[in-house]
């Protein structure tokens, strides 16, 4: 493998765990487990699917992982409210 592949790689890897990250600080934030939000995911459940466009929306705007958890906090409460109704 040449220098600009693995330099490649190296930022592709790079991307892929900060917005690992990003997925699973509000995940758990919002007291979910990460690995089971996952496999959720994966079954396509849809709460993990809304949530996962959410936090996938925010990530691909820039936003700060702190106001991505305050406005799917926001989110999840409509959400909620709207299921009760």
């Amino acid at each position: 493998m040449n220098l600009s592949k693995e330099k490649s790689r190296e930022y592709e890897i790079n991307l892929i765990e900060k917005k690992e990250a990003y997925l699973s600080y509000i995940v758990e934030t919002i007291g979910m487990d990460s690995l089971e939000f996952l496999k959720n995911l994966l079954r396509n459940q849809p709460y993990e699917i809304m949530l996962y466009e959410w936090i996938d929306r925010f990530y691909n705007k820039e936003i700060n992982k702190q106001e991505a958890l305050a406005k799917i906090q926001k989110l999840l409460n409509r959400y909620m409210h709207k299921m009760i109704q």
